[in-house]
């Protein structure tokens, strides 16, 4: 028997996923910051409430790079929604580009 999941409900699966492995991953709970190098601009998305290194820096979500449309994970994250979702991470990128309103076309860690 063959079943066809909406977009929708695809992405809503996704907003599912990150929420329980990364509950302040979304656009309430994510601080940005944006950088430039003069080549490269670039929002990095953290845990405004979980610091997790020892010189207080906050955990990273995703780096975002603005030119070059490239969403960079964190490396656990990706490799969670990686075994959950396969090699084809574009509903990802469509959840990323919802929730926080960009225009990202490929995806990295």
């Amino acid at each position: 028997m063959k079943y066809t999941i909406s977009q929708q409900r695809l992405l809503g699966l996704v907003k599912k996923m990150i929420n329980t492995v990364e509950p302040n991953f979304n656009d309430e709970g994510a601080r940005t910051a944006t950088y430039s190098n003069g080549d490269d601009t670039y929002i990095d998305y953290y845990d405004k409430d979980r610091k997790t290194f020892r010189d207080g820096r906050y955990k990273l979500f995703a780096r975002y790079f603005v030119w070059t449309k490239e969403l960079q994970l964190n490396k656990d994250l990706f490799i969670t929604l990686d075994d959950f979702f396969g090699e084809d991470m574009t509903m990802i990128i469509d959840w990323f580009n919802e929730e926080f309103n960009q225009d990202a076309e490929n995806i990295t860690f």
